[in-house]
């Protein structure tokens, strides 16, 4: 991809920047330095090289699931301020 003026001055557009003549040359010599990076690095073979999801191998640390007692469903109605039938009666929100 080449980048010329028109380019620059969309990218400047979108980005609500508003760039002198002196920092869109500045801008202009940093962006082909940076696509020529990446150009150098597209040349690279990885045909052989597996994908790379994350550099760090995490273990994911579980927790054994045990059951527990939980109040009873009547238990926690009983102790609302306001309910109605099985449910509990909250201030409305808008």
């Amino acid at each position: 991809m080449k980048i010329e003026n028109k380019l620059l001055d969309n990218i400047a557009l979108l980005a609500a920047l508003h760039l002198s003549e002196a920092e869109k040359e500045q801008l202009l010599d940093y962006l082909k330095k940076t696509l020529s990076y990446f150009q150098n690095i597209k040349k690279i073979d990885t045909k052989n090289v597996p994908p790379l999801i994350s550099p760090f191998n995490p273990t994911l640390k579980l927790r054994e699931d045990k059951v527990i007692d939980s109040p009873e469903k009547q238990d926690l109605l009983d102790q609302a301020p306001e309910r109605q039938g099985n449910l509990f009666k909250v201030p409305p929100v808008i």
